[in-house]
C-alpha cells in the first residue's frame, strides 16, 4: 500500500558519479527544517489516510494499519512493521480549539508550573484556566524499515497509548548488555530490532487500535550507528509538536481515539 513516488530512476548514471559530490552541492543547501519529519502512526476510524478526500489518503490502507506519513507507506496491523527505538522525550503540549483557528500555542516539560495549573474536563482531558487543552504526549523517535532500509520518523503517544509507552520504557530501560569487560550494562535504545504490530481494545463501549512492540533481533555494527546518529538529532530539542501540528493542520487530538 503505496502511492507513486516523484522520484524516478531513468537509466544508469554511473558514468556521472564520479560528479555527483560536488554537483549535489549546487542544488541548494537543504536542511532539517526544509523537509517533512515522518510520523509513523496507527488508522483509526477518523484517521485522515482513510479518508479519499484528504490529500493524505493512502490507497488500500484499513483500521488497525501502522502508517507512516511523507512516505504515504501502510503496513497491516497483524503484519506489522519492523523499527527501532532511538530516543525519548515526554511533553505536555498546548492545543487550541479548532474552532478559535487549532494549533499549539506552547509545549511544556512535566515539571513546567504551567501543568500544575490544568484540570480535567467531562471527558478526563486536560484542560488550562484559558480553555486550552493540555495533552500528555510521549515522543519516540524511532527508525522504520521502509523498503529494506532504515528511515527516521517519529512516534507520538499520547492519552490511552500512555500506558503502553511506560510498559515499553520499562522494557527499553532494563534491558542490559555485557560491556568489553563483561560486566552487565544497561543498554542503548537503539540495541534492539523491534516487530511492531496492533491488537485492538475496547473501553466503554469503544475500540481503537494500540501497538504492540516484540523484540527480534540485535542490531548491527551499521545500524547502530545509524540509530545512534538519529538519536543525536533527536536529543537537540527537535520541536516535534510543530511538525505534528503542520501536518495535522493545527487540529488538536481527540482524547478517546488518540487521533487527530
Amino acid at each position: 500500500m503505496t502511492k507513486e513516488l516523484l522520484v524516478v530512476d531513468t537509466g544508469d548514471l554511473t558514468e556521472f558519479v564520479g560528479d555527483f559530490a560536488d554537483d549535489t552541492k549546487l542544488g541548494g543547501k537543504v536542511g532539517a527544517a526544509d523537509l517533512s519529519l515522518p510520523f509513523l502512526r496507527i488508522l483509526q476510524g477518523l484517521s485522515p489516510q482513510l479518508n479519499r478526500a484528504n490529500p493524505g489518503f493512502i490507497k488500500g490502507a484499513s483500521t488497525g494499519d501502522i502508517a507512516l506519513t511523507v512516505y504515504d507507506r501502510a503496513w497491516p496491523g497483524d503484519e506489522g512493521v519492523e523499527i527501532i527505538f532511538c530516543h525519548y522525550t515526554r511533553v505536555f503540549v498546548e492545543w487550541r480549539p479548532v474552532e478559535a483557528g487549532g494549533g499549539i500555542l506552547g509545549v511544556y516539560a512535566p515539571e513546567d508550573k504551567i501543568v500544575g495549573t490544568a484540570t480535567r474536563g467531562e471527558k478526563g482531558a486536560l484542560l488550562l484556566p484559558n480553555g486550552n487543552a493540555l495533552v500528555e504526549t510521549a515522543y519516540h523517535a524511532v527508525l522504520v524499515k521502509v523498503d529494506g532500509k532504515w528511515v527516521t520518523a517519529v512516534m507520538p503517544l499520547k492519552s490511552t497509548m500512555l500506558k503502553i509507552s511506560r510498559k515499553l520504557n520499562n522494557a527499553l530501560t532494563t534491558y542490559e548488555v555485557e560491556d568489553a569487560l563483561g560486566k552487565r550494562v544497561q543498554a542503548p535504545r537503539w540495541v534492539r530490532v523491534f516487530k511492531m504490530t496492533t491488537t485492538s481494545e475496547t473501553r466503554g463501549g469503544n475500540t481503537w487500535a494500540v501497538p504492540v512492540f516484540a523484540p527480534i533481533e540485535r542490531v548491527d555494527k551499521e545500524t547502530y550507528l545509524i540509530a545512534r546518529e538519529w538519536a543525536i538529532a533527536a536529543n537537540k530539542s527537535t520541536n516535534f509538536a510543530s511538525a505534528e501540528a503542520a501536518q495535522t493542520g493545527g487540529r488538536q487530538v481527540d482524547i478517546d481515539s488518540d487521533q487527530f
